[in-house]
């Protein structure tokens, strides 16, 4: 009680000052209200005599509710999550910016350029001997030496006529 006593006159004066900005939206409200009142009342009235009669309806009504508040907060939670992706991506995005741009400071740009082209041809090179080798596999499935190959030709075998690698000896 003694918070009441406390506040009372703060908001009182609050309120008698805020009274001539008020004054004219609340006479509007007032207006509206007495005037469409009776307008709306009786179609009110039969709305909830309908509601009353039949729960059913209420029951959906309720289900509908909680629908739409769960896809609210899923589509809040996906936002948020969003947000925080997206900085991550763009701090990623500058951080390696500001790398390649420190490392070109430091070494220059035709030093830079030289180990951008080494390390691209040993890329180069890795993918291709891989490639070589995953198709050495394939195609030693495809030829019916390899296990769980089936008859090697056309559909059969595991996963679809001997293009898999499991249970075979590869490694």
């Amino acid at each position: 009680m003694d918070l009441v006593e406390e506040y009372a006159p703060t908001l009182l004066t609050i309120l008698s000052t805020l009274e001539p900005y008020t004054r004219a939206p609340l006479s509007t409200l007032h207006t509206l209200s007495t005037r469409l009142t009776p307008l709306l009342t009786p179609y009110l009235t039969s709305l909830l005599n309908t509601l009353h009669a039949s729960p059913a309806i209420l029951s959906l009504a309720a289900i509908l509710l909680l629908l739409i508040l769960t896809l609210q907060i899923l589509l809040f939670v996906r936002r948020v999550m969003m947000f925080w992706f997206r900085m991550m991506v763009r701090l990623l995005f500058w951080g390696v910016v500001v790398l390649i741009v420190s490392v070109v400071w430091q070494r220059g740009v035709g030093r830079t350029g030289e180990d951008l082209g080494r390390w691209a041809s040993e890329v180069g090179s890795v993918w291709e001997r891989e490639y070589r080798r995953w198709e050495g596999y394939q195609n030693q499935n495809g030829a019916g030496g390899g296990a769980g190959s089936g008859s090697g030709k056309g559909y059969g075998g595991a996963y679809g006529g001997g293009r898999t690698n499991a249970g075979s000896s590869w490694r």
